[in-house]
């Protein structure tokens, strides 16, 4: 194996785990931007360093809490399914290739029938 290949594989596998964090990384850096400005107002109003730092962590955090609880509740009372049901109903990708699949069903019957 080449140097180059060697790089390659090497840049190739630290993408790909770097891809498999960025969701994670793309969820914290949302909230880098409202948290510090929080913190950082909070503190322009005269209230301590402590409680400054602890509203800048404690916003996102709550934020995530209360996304997190309402997932849960859209989940055990329907609402996800509800969500994906409608989506499958109305994605116009899906009953295109819905249409295709029994135009050809159709003609293979029609070739299997002669």
């Amino acid at each position: 194996m080449t140097l180059a290949q060697r790089v390659s594989a090497t840049w190739g596998r630290a993408q790909y785990y770097r891809g498999k964090g960025q969701w994670t990384i793309e969820t914290m850096r949302s909230w880098v931007v409202p948290g510090s400005a929080a913190g950082a107002f909070v503190k322009y109003l005269g209230v301590p360093t402590e409680w400054s730092v602890t509203i800048a962590v404690a916003l996102p955090v709550a934020v995530e809490t209360f996304g997190f609880f309402l997932g849960k509740f859209l989940w055990t009372h329907g609402g996800v399914e509800a969500e994906y049901a409608l989506a499958l109903e109305k994605d116009p990708y899906r009953i295109q290739s819905l249409e295709r699949l029994e135009a050809i069903e159709n003609l293979l019957r029609e070739i299997r029938d002669r």
